[in-house]
């Protein structure tokens, strides 16, 4: 729990900070505002409800090792992870989305070359994976009430009698692989976009390695996080690690 708190302690006011100050600066001296930039402040709504219920998820057990939780608690457990699940799709497709429609402003200025149709592909890919992530989510269970109880009349994307590891690998694993490579991919596309340009190569290695060095530690969270979720699906201890993989989401 005392890392729960202090990851959101750090979080929030972190991205606060440059959220309000990339407002103020489209307000007072760029006084327009994109598409890109509303996503951010989309991205960061979500990150607040997230955080939001993640420490009352913390509460009911999700940061207690698993032998410590009650089956009641678990039952609990399920649902706050269905809903951080469901927070967790469009705020992350909003901040992606705000980063590829940046570099597309940047880097494809009125050019239509492989660079500009790479990152429209990978915002459709994006738009269309998360929204499907966040409608399985959403009915992986109608009416939602049949998550808390199997005994409400009802159907599940899965089946009731499921294990933890085929519901995690469903819900998280398969997402959370995607979610990686989808990170490196909007890694790689400013770092291919600064080598096409016509500049002296030792300028382009150090434009690239500052592009590599913001947007790779994107790219660490990301194979931590899906490390945690596999171990998460494998490890009986599921409460314990699956507080893991919501802190890094």
């Amino acid at each position: 729990m005392p890392v729960v708190i202090g990851t959101v302690t750090l979080v929030i006011p972190v991205s606060t900070l440059f959220v309000s100050a990339r407002a103020f600066a489209r307000t007072y001296f760029h006084p327009k505002h994109h598409a890109e930039d509303w996503l951010s402040y989309l991205a960061w709504v979500g990150l607040v409800a997230y955080t939001g219920i993640l420490i009352p998820a913390s509460r009911e057990g999700l940061s207690q090792h698993q032998r410590d939780v009650t089956v009641a608690q678990f039952v609990n457990i399920t649902y706050y992870i269905n809903i951080l699940s469901c927070i967790y799709a469009p705020t992350t497709l909003a901040a992606k989305l705000s980063v590829l429609l940046q570099i597309k402003r940047i880097f494809t200025t009125g050019a239509r070359d492989r660079v500009y149709w790479a990152i429209v592909v990978s915002i459709a890919a994006n738009s269309l994976f998360y929204t499907a992530e966040c409608s399985i989510h959403v009915f992986s269970c109608w009416p939602r009430e049949r998550i808390l109880d199997p005994r409400v009349p009802g159907h599940c994307l899965y089946n009731v009698e499921d294990g933890v590891i085929e519901r995690v690998f469903l819900a998280n694993v398969g997402p959370g692989t995607a979610n990686f490579f989808s990170d490196v991919f909007a890694l790689a596309l400013p770092a291919w976009a600064i080598w096409k340009l016509q500049m002296p190569v030792r300028r382009k290695l150090e434009e690239a390695y500052a592009v590599f060095g913001v947007g790779a530690l994107a790219c660490v969270v990301g194979a931590a996080g899906l490390y945690l979720r596999i171990r998460s699906a494998l490890d009986e201890d599921f409460a314990w690690l699956a507080t893991q993989s919501q802190l890094l989401m």
